[in-house]
This record gives C-alpha cells, structure tokens and sequence, in this order.
C-alpha cells in the first residue's frame, strides 16, 4: 500500500522514485519536516526566506509539495494545449524548477519535447531532481539541462518554446526582465 502522501495521480515512475529516496527517513520525521515547511511558507514575511534547509526538508517537498505542483502544472499546460492546440512545443525553460515537477507534466503532455532546461536556486534540490528524472520513460527529462541560479539575480533566460514559472514568479525581477 502507497503511504498516503502520494496517492495523488502521477507518473508511477516518479511516485516509486519518491518513496525509495524517502524510505530510509521514515514517516514521522518526513510528517514533521512537511508540517515545518508548510508553516514556514503559510508564515513568510519577506521574499528572501528560505524555506527548504535541511535535505529532510527536500524529500518532504518532494512529497507534499511535488506532487501538487504536478497537477497544477499539467492543468495549465492542458489548458494551454485546448487554447493553442497547434503548438509545436520542442523546448521547455522550467525557472524555479524545485524538483522538476512542472516538467514533469509538461513531458506528460508534449510528445515532440526534446528539450528541457530546469533552473533551480537550491543545488540540493537539483540532485533530487536529477536522480527523480531518472526514472522517468522521457529520455530527453533524464538527460535535462539542470542549472543552478537564482532567479532574483534575473539570469538571461535562454530562448525555448514555452516557459514554465510555477510557484516561484515573485523570485523574478520583472522591471529588470522588460529593460
């Protein structure tokens, strides 16, 4: 039986990825790292603050907060594919990337993706994410471009076919983006 942090609907691949790396942790302190994370982000005061410290605190991001980015993403990026169904999407630029759930929907949806590249702040989280994509049945997601960055020092984005920011748009400076 799943533990019930991921009964939610995605990828097997990726919902067995996440139980192996959390197995060795155990239950209650994955529960005790997911309340902490999500009183942190409930109670964030400024946009600098970190949220995830510990590598505890990753795989309890991975559980809780993956898994709901995943859906929110693949509803966006449906929608997306319903309003402009003759896109042809081959590239993907995922800023804020976290563990890569946003791509991961996105994979799950455009079959000519043969691109992605996923920038993350958190370098730890870059791990976690390269080692999840590697169960993934999309080739071009095991073999992403990760990059560590920070969006609030606003890098030059590299040009791609759709841009995804899920959650983490407060990080960009957009008066910076538009000069």
């Amino acid at each position: 039986m799943r533990p019930f942090f991921l009964t939610m609907r995605f990828p097997n691949s990726l919902q067995n990825a996440i139980e192996q790396e959390t197995v060795a942790i155990g239950s209650k302190p994955l529960a005790q790292a997911a309340a902490e994370l999500s009183e942190r982000y409930r109670h964030r005061h400024h946009t600098t603050d970190k949220f995830i410290i510990t590598d505890t605190d990753r795989l309890a991001y991975a559980v809780v907060r993956m898994p709901a980015t995943y859906v929110a993403s693949r509803a966006a990026l449906l929608e997306t594919l319903r309003l402009a169904p003759e896109l042809q999407i081959e590239s993907l630029l995922d800023l804020g990337a976290g563990t890569g759930a946003a791509s991961w929907a996105a994979a799950g949806i455009f079959d000519q993706l043969r691109q992605f590249t996923l920038l993350e702040q958190d370098n730890r989280l870059i791990e976690l994410g390269r080692k999840l994509a590697q169960s993934s049945e999309h080739q071009a997601l095991r073999a992403a471009n990760w990059q560590l960055a920070n969006l609030r020092m606003t890098p030059a984005f590299p040009v791609h076919d759709i841009i995804i920011c899920s959650y983490s748009l407060n990080e960009i400076d957009l008066v910076a983006v538009n000069r």
